[in-house]
């Protein structure tokens, strides 16, 4: 576990490493953002795109934005939509919270480096005048979703829900704000994610029986150092004796979850056993015995 801290550029770096080494097939970014139009607090938006908002020109006629651009996954996109056609999303609200009734958005966000405390900033008044579309803004969005586009074929989403409304943070966050957003935007992804695997929520699904099988425990699953093993050739011709000169540091023993029609494969095992961590840290050797 690590903390980024703000912004883009730790966003995308924590990204990477954390795609790198779980490599999973969604990856999503949840948290909160402050409100540039059309929301409340607690309202939540799904980001069809993040704009990274201070890519641009600086010249003596003044800013000169050139937008870099982030899209959200298709399929993710598609799922936030629509979840937006209804309310199975709000059960999952903590009641103990204190919600309203949070609308769900699927809209542009705006991501920088900045915290943008007033709608009268600059920084506001930018977002305003060139990416009018833009519903929230935050700090993070725009890095976190580069990190997801060079990690391919993972797909990434950011979802936020609105603290504030730019003016009037600090009393916005006095009043539970951020823990109300931090509940709804957590909600959200938890309903994008439940209905990804062909529109069934994983747990709510029947679970298979567990299929009790007798012990397989068998003398001859074990060997001693030095015995042979397997012989091939001509006897005092060409003849090859298979034996283990040292004992190993230790076994894994893989149970498949499913019955098979067939024998897993060494080459499947070797293409796959690098997953595992204490095996690529220690090298390993596949038997297929």
């Amino acid at each position: 576990m690590v903390e980024a801290g703000r912004g883009n550029a730790g966003a995308a770096a924590i990204a990477v490493r954390a795609l790198e080494h779980y490599k999973p097939h969604v990856a999503l970014f949840v948290g909160v953002a402050g409100g540039v139009k059309d929301v409340a607090i607690g309202d939540v938006v799904v980001a069809t795109k993040v704009y990274g908002y201070e890519s641009g020109k600086d010249t003596a006629k003044g800013f000169q934005p050139r937008p870099d651009v982030q899209i959200t996954a298709h399929a993710l996109d598609q799922r936030a939509r629509v979840i937006r056609q209804g309310n199975d999303w709000k059960s999952r609200l903590d009641p103990a919270v204190g919600h309203g009734d949070p609308a769900f958005f699927v809209a542009p966000i705006a991501a920088g480096e900045k915290v943008v405390a007033s709608k009268k900033a600059a920084t506001a008044t930018l977002i305003k005048d060139h990416y009018g579309d833009a519903i929230a803004v935050e700090m993070e969005g725009s890095g976190f979703l580069k990190g997801v586009h060079i990690s391919h074929p993972t797909q990434g989403a950011v979802i936020r829900s609105i603290s504030d409304l730019l003016s009037g943070k600090a009393n916005a966050d006095k009043e539970g704000s951020q823990q109300r957003a931090a509940d709804a935007a957590s909600a959200a992804a938890f309903e994008i994610i439940s209905g990804l695997d062909g529109g069934q929520d994983r747990a709510r699904k029947a679970k298979p029986a567990f299929l009790r099988t007798p012990s397989t425990f068998s003398k001859g699953s074990y060997f001693t150092q030095g015995e042979v093993l397997a012989e091939i050739g001509v006897p005092n011709v060409d003849q090859i004796r298979f034996a283990f000169a040292g004992a190993p540091d230790g076994y894994m023993r893989i149970n498949p979850m499913e019955r098979r029609e067939t024998p897993l494969t060494v080459s499947s095992l070797n293409a796959n056993v690098n997953q595992s961590e204490m095996i690529r840290a220690t090298g390993h050797v596949v038997s297929p015995r």
